[in-house]
């Protein structure tokens, strides 16, 4: 069988299998999605879910394979699942039936999922995190975000203008999380003409972070050659006062 035939199947291909790394709990659903559709696109058989790959008569000889092909992508779907929600599919006949069941239980929860996640980005702060650990949080925020909207049918120069507003605001709120020992960098920035992008500053900031641990590793023994001299004469005029 051709290899590009979506019904062809891969011997490593079977009903085991959880085809995405974190299953879907409930408020992970677009996260989850997106990660389905990627795995199901790889393995070319994103159309037993997406229903563009339609079950053939019963009297076709392809309906066997199609019914082969609707269980194994089926018991993927429900091997990437929790248990609870397992329970309220399992009686789905095929793979696209799950599917809209699913995205009926959790598309409609989608304004309470867009508030948690603003919530987040405002409250993400850097803290005692790296700054590329304070970085990629953040920018899991605004991908997350970004899967609600719907891609813009036109491309007038007022949605240039959003989308542009838009990059602004990421790097207002990459800047405003920063610690304030990065204070002197984060009021340069937005002097910048251009304003670079947010990758941009990213990096820039790595090196900053990096060039800071390269003075703490060279400076470190130094340090504490001083303070031991120090805590020395302290010792040393607490003697002498005492005579």
């Amino acid at each position: 069988m051709d290899f590009n035939d979506p019904y062809y199947i891969h011997p490593s291909d079977h009903t085991g299998h959880a085809i995405v790394t974190q299953p879907l709990e409930g408020d992970n659903y677009a996260t989850w999605s997106r990660a389905m559709i990627m795995s199901l696109e790889a393995k070319n058989k994103l159309g037993f879910v997406d229903g563009t790959i339609k079950a053939p008569s019963a009297k076709d000889p392809k309906y066997g394979a199609w019914r082969r092909c609707n269980q194994i992508v089926k018991s993927w779907i429900l091997n990437s699942i929790s248990l609870t929600l397992t329970n309220t599919v399992i009686f789905s006949n095929t793979a696209a039936e799950v599917s809209v069941d699913l995205n009926e239980q959790f598309s409609q929860g989608n304004f309470s999922r867009i508030f948690k996640l603003k919530r987040g980005i405002i409250e993400h702060r850097q803290q005692q995190q790296s700054i590329a650990v304070y970085y990629t949080m953040l920018k899991s925020f605004w991908d997350e975000l970004g899967s609600y909207n719907d891609p813009p049918s036109c491309n007038c120069a007022g949605l240039k203008q959003i989308a542009e507003w838009e990059k602004q605001e990421q790097i207002l709120q990459f800047l405003m999380g920063l610690n304030d020992t990065y204070s002197a960098i984060r009021g340069q920035i937005p002097l910048m003409q251009p304003l670079p992008n947010i990758r941009k500053i990213y990096s820039l900031l790595l090196q900053e972070e990096k060039q800071r641990q390269l003075t703490d590793a060279r400076d470190g023994p130094i340090h504490a050659m001083n303070v031991k001299k120090s805590t020395k004469n302290v010792k040393e005029i607490l003697v002498l006062h005492t005579l």
